[in-house]
């Protein structure tokens, strides 16, 4: 067991060593065993494509990282063409990917959905090449306090954080005993292959929709636009056939009311930086909106003195829809 950690010449550096001594002091009383990441894992990052392409197979960046999911927001999906990506620089279920560069300090597990999946030049994979850890467990621990600390504090540079081969290797891990790892695996693995199942779902269901409303509006109604705009429609964004016709088309089709009529519609207030707090109640913004729901693991909070300055509780069944960004 080891009741400190060496620091080694290159590690004396900010803020990486106050990580050390964060940790020494975390596990001074501690009878775990702390290894370096190198020694347990495959270390390998994805490559620049110069062209998307409109479907194909997923090519990850950096905002699709998130603790445990993957982000696939359509705004944020983008495809590539894999037969001319080496192997290496794809990723298979159950590996872990990390930022390397932009944001650190989140892990994302690949699921059997996006197995195959190509890593841009941002991101790196951890794959388990010691069978004294399993990849859930790896995983569940960079998005521990004391991991998510580390991966911070191991990036060097001013302007934009960078994380390279060596220094992700210089990261200690705790090992726990078999059993422990075993039961983190088997609930992990459930509750992320349950969160992909929902999110297919909730996909098919938009799909049905589309179908049905695109054999509404069948091709006769694409040639006569010009007469459906209305004094209110000449403006850039709303002189556009495919966004007016169909409206022209739903209320021939549908009883309709103004959604200001059916429902109470009310901006979020705030927020400064000042805000924020590390524990609370969670706070809501643009990016926490994710796969058709809320991001379980947000990145700001809320104490209950802000929630009571802004007086704008969400509750269950409430809608939020991103007007920016």
């Amino acid at each position: 067991s080891n009741s400190s950690v060496e620091i080694l010449e290159d590690e004396w550096i900010v803020p990486y060593y106050k990580t050390i001594i964060d940790m020494k002091k975390s596990i001074s009383n501690s009878n775990l065993n702390y290894v370096r990441l190198k020694e347990l894992c495959h270390i390998s990052s994805g490559l620049y494509v110069r062209n998307y392409i409109d479907s194909g197979t997923h090519f990850l960046r950096v905002d699709n990282i998130r603790p445990f999911l993957i982000q696939l927001n359509d705004d944020d999906v983008v495809y590539v063409d894999e037969s001319k990506v080496p192997d290496r620089c794809k990723v298979r279920e159950g590996d872990v990917i990390i930022s390397r560069t932009g944001t650190l300090g989140k892990a994302s597990v690949c699921p059997k959905q996006l197995d195959g999946s190509v890593l841009s030049q941002h991101l790196t994979k951890l794959v388990p090449k010691d069978e004294r850890i399993t990849s859930a467990y790896l995983a569940t621990f960079l998005n521990s306090p004391i991991g998510k600390s580390q991966l911070i504090g191991l990036a060097f540079g001013g302007t934009r954080l960078e994380l390279t081969h060596d220094r992700i290797g210089k990261l200690w891990v705790p090992i726990v005993s078999k059993k422990d790892q075993k039961s983190v695996e088997k609930k992990l693995t459930n509750a992320i292959e349950t969160y992909y199942q929902a999110h297919s779902e909730i996909c098919n269901s938009i799909d049905e929709l589309n179908l049905y409303f695109s054999e509404i509006f069948s091709a006769e109604y694409q040639t006569s636009y010009v007469s459906l705009l209305s004094d209110d429609n000449w403006c850039v964004r709303k002189y556009q056939p495919s966004s007016v016709i169909p409206m022209h088309k739903i209320t021939d089709e549908f009883q309709v009311a103004n959604l200001e009529d059916i429902a109470e519609i009310s901006r979020g207030k705030g927020t400064k930086s000042s805000d924020y707090s590390e524990t609370g109640i969670p706070f809501v913004r643009t990016s926490t909106l994710m796969n058709h729901g809320i991001d379980p693991f947000p990145d700001h909070y809320a104490s209950t003195d802000v929630v009571k300055k802004y007086k704008q509780p969400m509750a269950s069944q409430h809608i939020l829809y991103s007007i920016e960004g």
